[in-house]
């Protein structure tokens, strides 16, 4: 089948059941329906089937029940796309309707290369008052007969305005070839069809002079045929001669128009003249059954009885797809005559099929395109989803949109430094890679934690080395940041805890957080990849608490514990303790810092916090203070130096000794660790 009749299906459960039931039925089906279709393609009949089954299934409808409605949103399917004009102009009746479908469905046999079109053959019931009628319908496709009966009803109430009844007729006493349903169809509209005032077989005139010769009749229609009661050929058209003439350029005496011509449409019960005066109105397609030239002549025409003479004459055409079907079939065009529109819709499909051909790539360009918008925008969705990652979504949007992003400045607003315990160690007994599939665990597990749904008022800043850097209060401005702040500090500690410690798997993993609140300035740097900078004195107090402060804690400053006391909210889960004024570099009095434990805990007291620091072979690596440099130019924002110093250490090549590693890859891992130390001394900028 053509894709037009799976867009229609598409659309009929798109647009009554929603797309997302379209894409349980797509889905449904599996790998037999592809994802989209194509009006002017040709699909195997299995995959409407196979819509139709899974559609049963998903809506939990009868497969009949389905097809009807098929059938009438197919007709109006055909009206939206064009073919309104052409249904419109059948008939004026319903009875002409019905008698012009099979020419219909035959000539669209012709446009669209392929199709295997059903064939239709509508007869009054005798006994009936007018508005009974029997439309016998064939197709090579079984289980179609209820499209029929949706189209019938949409088509007869959209152009005739009446409600009419289809059902299955099982009265019919001639006998129906397989594949062919005969339809009952009665008119409740209580307007009786006015019977056509011309009878089928015309009346007698009282003229019997002969008002044009055999030979210009011969010449005036070159195609038709006229045969008597018994079928047998008493004239036919010079190109019908021609085709068919014997060695002595005559007809065979006796020939029979049965033994030369097969019915293609209708589809009738038996060749005979009295089934074609029963049909006398209906389009008629013979083939010719034994070819005498590459292709069997095929003929299309209509039937008209001569009284006179008690004949039929069989006025046709020949019907062909393109010039090339025609000279296959031993036509010329100079054989059409003149007064035929047959050669003018030949030589009028030649450009159809361009136009057809055209419009086929148009439409496969159509669905590239509609494809590639579809991963245009999933690529847009992504690169949206890294903005917003990478800055706060209250700036991602302005960056978004190439707005001017202004520096601002925070009166107040607190930050949280993280540090690992024996990083350095570990980076020097370990391989670059392995550094960083353990930051890269640790900093997942982290982001994990810092979920926006739990922690919404925490901004994640950087992750430098081993520094997990956050804000609370920028740049969205919060009142109880200080206390957002501690509690995901607690949240931090306690799945570090969970977790083997990176030098000596029986202990937990240790981190040393240290906290401040004051203000800052912040604002985007860069423009090929920008990022979100804080600057200021406070940045540089939270890195030397997490330094200086006690190993394996979180540190708070005076700042922030009198923030958290001020947040006019229950502390119960927070246990702050005094811990020393402690000295650091850049401050001329010892700052106060306080150690914050849950509330339900008192392992502050009794835990003995190990020396800084681990021991191997007599060389002691440990974290130092971060550094700062302050750049007083212009008075510039303070900008953060992240340094990292190696105390009490031996030579490079005494540590490679006494290390005393039995490894080959030793020297490497020394010069690894050499080559971290220098990488770490030129972190300068926090973003």
């Amino acid at each position: 089948m053509y894709g037009l009749i799976n867009c229609a299906i598409e659309q009929l459960i798109t647009r009554k059941f929603g797309a997302a039931t379209w894409e349980s039925v797509r889905s449904e089906a599996g790998n037999h329906v592809p994802n989209t279709f194509a009006m002017h393609e040709r699909y195997a009949d299995e995959v409407t089937y196979h819509l139709v089954a899974s559609a049963e299934k998903v809506l939990g409808v009868p497969a009949a029940a389905i097809l009807e409605l098929f059938g009438g949103f197919f007709f109006e399917f055909c009206v939206e796309i064009g073919y309104d004009k052409l249904l419109y102009a059948l008939g004026g009746t319903p009875m002409d309707f019905l008698e012009q479908l099979d020419g219909l469905h035959d000539h669209l046999s012709t446009t669209f290369v392929g199709y295997h079109a059903p064939s239709f053959r509508v007869t009054r019931d005798e006994w009936g008052d007018g508005t009974e009628f029997y439309l016998h319908y064939y197709s090579t496709r079984p289980g179609l007969g209820p499209v029929v009966v949706g189209v019938l009803k949409a088509s007869l109430k959209q152009l005739f305005n009446v409600d009419c009844q289809v059902e299955v007729s099982t009265d019919q006493e001639e006998e129906q070839d397989p594949g062919e349903i005969c339809f009952f169809i009665t008119m409740s509209s209580k307007q009786k069809e006015i019977d056509r005032q011309e009878s089928n077989v015309p009346r007698p005139v009282n003229s019997t002079k002969s008002l044009i010769s055999p030979q210009s009749f011969s010449h005036l229609f070159p195609f038709h045929i006229t045969f008597n009661r018994d079928l047998e050929i008493t004239s036919c058209g010079n190109v019908v001669r021609r085709l068919f003439q014997s060695s002595d350029g005559l007809l065979k005496q006796g020939l029979t128009i049965d033994s030369m011509f097969e019915i293609v449409r209708p589809r009738l019960t038996g060749f005979s003249f009295m089934n074609i005066l029963a049909l006398i109105n209906t389009t008629y397609v013979l083939r010719q059954r034994v070819a005498t030239t590459t292709k069997p002549l095929k003929l299309r025409g209509r039937m008209t009885y001569q009284w006179q003479s008690n004949t039929v004459i069989f006025l046709c055409s020949p019907s062909a797809t393109d010039l090339q079907d025609l000279f296959e079939q031993g036509v010329y065009l100079t054989d059409i005559p003149v007064h035929d529109a047959v050669k003018d819709l030949i030589l009028m499909s030649e450009v159809f099929a361009k136009e057809q051909e055209a419009a086929k790539q148009m439409e496969a360009m159509t669905q590239v395109m509609q494809s590639r918008l579809e991963e245009l925008e999933t690529e847009k969705k992504k690169t949206d989803r890294l903005i917003y990652s990478v800055v706060p979504p209250a700036i991602a949007d302005d960056l978004r949109c190439k707005r001017t992003i202004p520096s601002l400045r925070y009166d107040d607003v607190t930050l949280m430094f993280s540090s690992v315990d024996g990083f350095a160690a570990f980076s020097s007994t370990h391989h670059p890679i392995e550094i960083v599939r353990f930051l890269n665990r640790l900093y997942t597990m982290f982001d994990a934690i810092l979920d926006p749904r739990v922690h919404s008022k925490v901004y994640k800043v950087e992750t430098i080395a081993d520094n997990y850097i956050v804000v609370s209060g920028c740049p969205v401005i919060v009142e109880d940041h200080a206390l957002a702040i501690a509690n995901l500090a607690l949240d931090l500690v306690d799945r570090c805890e969970r977790i083997d410690d990176v030098t000596d798997a029986t202990r937990a993993l240790k981190t040393t957080i240290g906290i401040h609140s004051g203000e800052i300035v912040a604002g985007i740097i860069g423009s090929r990849m920008p990022r979100y900078c804080l600057f200021g004195d406070t940045i540089n107090l939270t890195s030397r608490t997490a330094a200086y402060g006690k190993r394996g804690f979180i540190n708070v400053t005076e700042e922030t514990y009198t923030r958290v006391h001020e947040s006019n909210q229950t502390l119960t889960e927070l246990d702050f303790k005094f811990h020393d004024q402690v000295v650091m570099k850049g401050k001329p009095e010892p700052v106060a810092v306080w150690l914050v434990t849950r509330g339900t805990s008192n392992k502050v007291a009794s835990e003995v916090v190990p020396v800084p620091g681990i021991q191997l072979n007599g060389s002691l690596i440990e974290m130092e203070p971060l550094s700062t440099r302050i750049e007083d130019q212009n008075e510039s924002p303070v900008s953060i130096n992240y340094s990292l110093q190696k105390r009490r250490s031996k030579s490079a090549t005494d540590l490679h000794q006494s290390l005393n590693y039995e490894q080959p890859d030793a020297l490497y891992r020394h010069k690894s660790l050499k080559a971290f130390q220098k990488t770490r001394t030129k972190f300068c900028t926090i973003l």
